[in-house]
């Protein structure tokens, strides 16, 4: 929600970090948020274990900004699977 969205970048704005693992990515909400918030050269790392979220995130993210995920901030998304 926007509220939980503004706390999340809040948060950022707060501690300044320039790094982020976000563990399950779901739609990648939370993702452009936290991108938003990050200063140039930050990284947000982003695990989704479900291959088909992944693909789902990449075009959201592709259609948000211009067929081509951001670099400034740097964003990175992994799946990985379990046996």
């Amino acid at each position: 929600s926007p509220h939980e969205g503004g706390l999340l970048q809040g948060i950022v704005s707060l501690y300044k970090p320039t790094q982020f693992l976000e563990l399950g990515t779901l739609t990648g909400l939370s993702a452009q948020y936290l991108l938003e918030a990050l200063p140039p050269g930050g990284e947000l790392w982003t695990l989704e274990q479900r291959q088909e979220q992944v693909s789902i995130v990449c075009e959201i993210f592709s259609t948000k900004f211009g067929k081509k995920l951001p670099t400034e901030p740097t964003f990175i998304i992994c799946s990985w699977f379990t046996r």
